[in-house]
């Protein structure tokens, strides 16, 4: 499943590229963010195989327009000086997720630590 997923994204960045130039970056986002809200709600409540691949192709939708969309927004919203910052910022989230997951594997403490 993770690799129909990879291709679905692949395959999907010169269509979100094109569909943000014909109606604007604004609608494309918004759609995205729809569209994750369904795929959470299809993942959530799947009972059987076929709704869970369902579910995830929705969400390969959601993931090209985000991984696309966030970075272009915020080079709009943001000045020329600004613009590491805010794009270092707003992928803070993934790093933090990136050492509770190493966290949870090595079985550390983190109450321990401070």
């Amino acid at each position: 499943m993770p690799t129909v997923s990879y291709i679905l994204q692949r395959a999907l960045l010169p269509i979100y590229s094109k569909l943000s130039d014909l109606y604007g970056r604004a609608q494309c986002y918004t759609f995205a963010l729809v569209f994750c809200i369904i795929s959470n709600v299809v993942l959530a409540t799947a009972n059987n195989y076929n709704t869970l691949v369902c579910g995830q192709v929705i969400y390969a939708f959601v993931y090209t327009g985000a991984n696309i969309l966030s970075p272009v927004t915020i080079a709009d919203l943001t000045n020329a000086v600004d613009n590491f910052t805010t794009l270092q910022v707003s992928s803070i989230s993934l790093s933090l997720l990136a050492w509770a997951v190493l966290f949870s594997m090595l079985d550390i403490d983190v109450s321990l630590m401070g």
